[in-house]
């Protein structure tokens, strides 16, 4: 092989592997989770740890009438399991704190 042909390989290896460390970039780090439910709808999700249990949970917050879902996910059924649904504002006007808007 020729030092022209080698030198040729040599750049268009070093462009490749430029392209693809800036494709990889680009896909490492995961775009935020956003999701749409309905017009006018605005959800926040969080998740946390129950006080006991090796399960986490799944809170679902619907900002607009202050109701709060939790749920589960079960690995061994493959499916979310509803644990409860809450009114914030309910529970808020309950022990005092307001809730009004």
């Amino acid at each position: 092989m020729n030092a022209r042909v080698l030198s040729v390989l040599v750049v268009v290896n070093a462009m490749l592997l430029a392209a693809l460390t800036l494709v990889w970039h680009d896909t490492a780090t995961p775009a935020p989770a956003e999701a749409q439910f309905g017009a006018g709808a605005n959800f926040t999700m969080v998740s946390g740890a129950p006080r006991a249990g090796d399960r986490d949970i799944i809170y679902v917050i619907e900002l607009q009438s202050g109701r709060l879902a939790a749920f589960t996910f079960s690995a061994a059924g493959r499916r979310f399991n509803q644990i409860d649904v809450r009114s914030l504002q309910d529970d808020l006007q309950r022990a005092g704190g307001g809730g009004g808007r």
